[in-house]
């Protein structure tokens, strides 16, 4: 009788987490600083990034959603990239420039915009989100290869712009 080969038990797969992180914004305000630059504006946009997997998740301490100003079709007038995140690792520990959120935990995150104020006349809403490209995520795990779930296009929270230019 012929010697059967071994049977190879199955080797189980790598599983990627589940759930998604998830952001909304909270507040827009401006602010009017003194400049040398006649109608100079600063946008204050605050929000809050959650982290609604399974897994912990890993964020550039800069990089936060996206902050859009949407005009009235809803075309990108102006947009920010970066912000500050209140957060900050234990005393004593470097933070390696990155911020670590544990699944269920939330941060808050501010964005600042120096701008002119006609660029913001145009803005009707402003908008935030975690969909693809807004905000660079890792998983902190050994699963880092799999992609974070952010939030499908086009369902963060808006705000109506309230801005009105110093006469």
């Amino acid at each position: 009788m012929p010697a059967q080969p071994p049977t190879l038990a199955p080797q189980p797969r790598n599983s990627c987490p589940s759930g998604s992180v998830t952001a909304a914004l909270d507040s827009i305000t401006f602010e009017w600083p003194y400049s040398t630059l006649p109608n100079e504006v600063t946008i204050v946009g605050r929000g809050t990034l959650h982290n609604g997997s399974s897994a912990a998740i890993r964020i550039s301490e800069r990089d936060v959603p996206n902050l859009y100003g949407l005009d009235s079709k809803g075309r990108i007038a102006t947009i920010e990239l970066y912000g500050e995140y209140d957060w900050a690792p234990p005393p004593g520990i470097p933070s390696r420039g990155n911020v670590v959120l544990q699944p269920g935990e939330t941060v808050t995150y501010e964005v600042r915009d120096a701008t002119l104020a006609s660029m913001i006349i145009p803005v009707t809403h402003w908008y935030s989100g975690t969909e693809s490209g807004s905000v660079q995520m890792y998983y902190d795990t050994a699963s880092s290869l799999c992609n974070i779930t952010g939030m499908a296009d086009g369902t963060g929270k808006s705000i109506a712009n309230t801005f009105t230019p110093k006469s």
